[in-house]
């Protein structure tokens, strides 16, 4: 492609698969391993070798990583161009899973029959023109224009395609070449197996891209394959989101068995331009203008031994200065133009995931630095810096960066720093910006918002309050606490409890799913995820105090915050987008989650997915969670009670929204039932409240306390060990302690205080030994 010879994703899967073949091999792997799924895998820098070969070597290195006790790993393929190299781009990674071959066949067996029946369709559709059928040296040649395959990759000889349906089906036969090499699983069949997808992406005229596969969820084959058979493939593609598009692939034998599969194969749309820079066109070299104007001061000193003057070195400095914040403008307007905001609007504080900046846009601007601004910067830039500040930092401290005009200075020459009436308008410009977030809460325009209005009036609450300050913190570097919002009555009053003084706008987005809780994310060492209780709002945690300098802590928003009486959820649903919230602000694990109450079930059920995405969990922190498998669902008339007497809330009337949201969690945990999650969480810190509402004798007479988890709510308890949640997650080491307060009060002041320690010590791996393990042994046996 281009002109370059570009690595296909079948020999990332074969080597994949070798490596977890030579594991499974050398090892005892404790679950069943006779098949080997590989994925999700991502390709993230395709890994290209130009014809004319270059002098010096590249090496790959491949990092594994797998859990025998559970049978995962982790796989990362990077190039790097010297032996001893410990910097590098990690080019592509995947995971695999061991699993049972035989049940893989059990598995697809019941829905075989529908892929036939649209093979079948595809068949008939020739008759009437709803199928194109190609030959293989036709089907080869329409790929040229894309890219060009040898021989051992022709593998498809006959193609039917239902273009309008994006569907297609071919017959394969793969290579017999014995000259290959050896292989695990050869990757031209591999190849052969994947290109059917290609080709009906492809089918779709882009003139001005082209269709790219950047990975699947998972590659599973349940047979050795054979060249001496022949093999059917079948794919159906279907659009996701704009520029995206998803399918899944299923390889039969001749009698229609299906003995492989590819499920969620992925193909991006990829714009001309950037096609070529990621796959660059073989050219001549071409020298370089660095950012260093060593070569024309060489040529000056030559010509002239007259020592510089001082005012020239000032005057050079001046022009140096100024030329490289006109560089810094061009940037800033690419970034812009690309994320569709205005330069005005993009402050040193927004961090570049904030405005949108995925991998794929980051590459598209990285591309038009090189070829626009002729600014040579790497392709992972946009990896290394996580905000415009970073960047800015990096552009001014590089080495050598080349620039349009051809000018060339020092980077020691160069110093960006702002004038005087910028450095004045910071204040103005955070607080501009903190009103906006203000107003947009409160859902207003920042102009209706008055200096002395009553803020409480206009609706501000706890739950505003929270999204306000991690917005503020995490977006404008301000401080603030929840409480001082709710305790100061205008706009005024916040200011000057902040420290700010109030002038004109700016606009930036409020969090949604999460807020920033506690720390710094920059510095932090350690990321935890909270859970939200049944009232859905990460405001259940604002009350922790900071007792860990060394973490971050996210608190998460439910979907379904203020929707009405009427809304209804599945704990299931709830979970899949706040993984993939937590998945935004933490890519990849190790993850430490938890929650309180109905956050501990949503914390398990996290647990649950993100170990089937081949993900790990170190740490679960459950905090006075009581488990499904032993314990119902609270009943509504607990829930009523407790409103009435003001329990829910810190003192004052439950809000009706808060209320509703309870409902609805009470509706979705009563139709959740976990399943065991027998390995993956490798800790389990189990806090119990220590404390109860009520005493027997002043039990309420319309509680009906038959109902087991009313007793456990309201009344004292006796049991503070795995209660259940042992058989729940019986491969985990779990650890138990008590905190003071009531199920409902352990969260608040003074009992906060505690409780706060306490998942600090969690999140840090228990050292001062504040946790009992659970189940305590048997001193006179010797057993658990």
């Amino acid at each position: 492609m281009n002109g370059c010879a570009l690595c296909p994703a079948s020999v990332y899967a074969d080597m994949a698969a070798t490596i977890a073949d030579y594991i499974r091999r050398e090892f005892k792997i404790e679950s069943s391993s006779s098949g080997i799924a590989v994925g999700p895998m991502e390709i993230k820098h395709p890994i290209t070798i130009p014809k004319v070969l270059p002098q010096s070597e590249m090496l790959l290195h491949i990092k594994a990583v797998v859990d025998l006790s559970i049978g995962k790993g982790t796989l990362e393929f990077s190039v790097i161009s010297e032996r001893g190299s410990t910097g590098r781009v990690v080019n592509a990674a995947c995971s695999i899973k061991y699993a049972d071959s035989k049940k893989w066949l059990n598995e697809w067996m019941p829905t075989s029959y529908l892929i036939k029946g649209r093979i079948q369709s595809l068949e008939l559709g020739i008759k009437s023109s709803n199928t194109q059928k190609f030959l293989r040296d036709t089907a080869y040649r329409l790929f040229t224009s894309k890219v060009e395959y040898s021989p051992n990759y022709q593998g498809m000889q006959e193609i039917l395609i239902d273009t309008e349906e994006l569907e297609d089906v071919a017959l394969l036969q793969l290579c017999c070449e014995t000259n290959v090499g050896f292989f695990f699983c050869n990757p031209p069949w591999i190849d052969s197996i994947m290109q059917l997808s290609g080709f009906v992406m492809n089918s779709l005229k882009l003139d001005s891209g082209a269709f790219i596969a950047d990975g699947w969820e998972s590659f599973q084959l349940a047979q050795e394959l054979n060249a001496s058979r022949a093999y059917r493939v079948h794919v159906k593609m279907q659009s996701m989101q704009e520029n995206l598009f998803v399918g899944d692939l299923s390889l039969f034998e001749d009698d229609y068995v299906k003995v492989g599969m590819v499920k969620g194969l992925r193909f991006r749309i990829i714009p001309r331009s950037l096609l070529d820079f990621l796959i660059l066109r073989e050219q001549p070299p071409v020298a370089n203008q660095q950012f260093s104007n060593t070569s024309q001061n060489s040529v000056s000193s030559k010509q002239s031994s007259k020592p510089q003057q001082v005012s020239d070195i000032k005057k050079e400095a001046h022009q140096n200065q100024k030329h490289s914040t006109d560089i810094w403008r061009d940037v800033l307007n690419i970034i812009a133009q690309e994320v569709g905001l205005p330069a005005s609007q993009i402050e040193k504080e927004n961090k570049l995931s904030t405005l949108g900046i995925d991998s794929l846009l980051s590459l598209t601007i990285v591309s038009n630095l090189q070829v626009r601004l002729q600014i040579d910067v790497p392709r992972t830039l946009f990896e290394d810096c996580s905000t415009i500040e970073d960047l800015r930092f990096y552009l001014d401290n590089m080495t050598s960066v080349t620039i349009h005009s051809g000018k060339t200075y020092a980077a020691s020459e160069v110093i960006l720093t702002p004038s005087a009436s910028q450095a004045g308008s910071g204040i103005t410009d955070k607080m501009t910006a903190f009103r906006s977030l203000i107003a947009q809460e409160i859902g207003i325009p920042a102009d209706d918002l008055h200096d002395t209005e009553d803020l409480s009036a206009m609706g501000l609450d706890s739950l505003m309050a929270l999204t306000i300050a991690g917005a503020a913190r995490e977006q404008l570097g301000i401080k603030v606490s929840p409480d001082i919002l709710p305790s100061q009555s205008s706009i005024l009053e916040i200011e000057k409890a902040i420290g700010l003084s109030a002038q004109s706008t700016s606009r930036l987005p409020a969090p949604s799913l999460s807020v920033l809780l506690q720390g710094e994310p920059k510095t932090a060492q350690k990321t935890l995820f909270l859970f939200p209780d049944g009232s859905g709002s990460a405001s259940s945690y604002i009350k922790l105090p900071v007792t860990d300098l060394n973490s971050v802590i996210y608190g998460l928003n439910s979907l379904y915050l203020k929707a009405g009486p009427n809304s209804t959820f599945d704990v299931e649903d709830l979970v899949r987008a706040w993984v993939q919230e937590m998945q935004n602000r933490q890519p990849k694990g190790p993850y430490i989650i938890g929650g309180w109450s109905s956050g501990g079930y949503y914390s398990f059920e996290a647990a649950n997915l993100l170990i089937d995405a081949g993900e790990q969990v170190q740490k679960l922190l459950l905090i006075d969670v009581p488990p499904r498998n032993v314990y119902e669902a609270m009943p509504k008339e607990i829930l009523q009670w407790l409103a009435q007497n003001n329990i829910m809330g810190s003192g004052a009337s439950s809000p009706s929204w808060l209320v509703q949201h309870f409902e609805s969690t009470l509706t979705a945990v009563d139709k959740y039932t976990p399943t065991t999650l027998s390995d993956g969480v490798s800790e389990v810190y189990i806090i119990w409240a220590s404390d109860s509402v009520i005493s027997q004798k002043d039990a309420e007479p319309d509680l009906d306390f038959s109902v087991h988890v009313s007793c456990f709510l309201l009344q004292q308890r006796e049991d503070f060990g795995g209660n259940g949640w042992e058989k729940l997650l019986p491969g985990s080491k779990i650890f138990v302690t008590k905190a003071p307060g009531s199920h409902f009060s352990i969260t608040m002041p003074p009992n906060a205080t505690k409780l706060s320690h306490l998942i600090a010590a969690a999140v840090a791996g228990d050292p001062l030994g504040v946790y009992s393990y659970w189940p305590v042994p048997d001193c006179d046996s010797g057993r658990y």
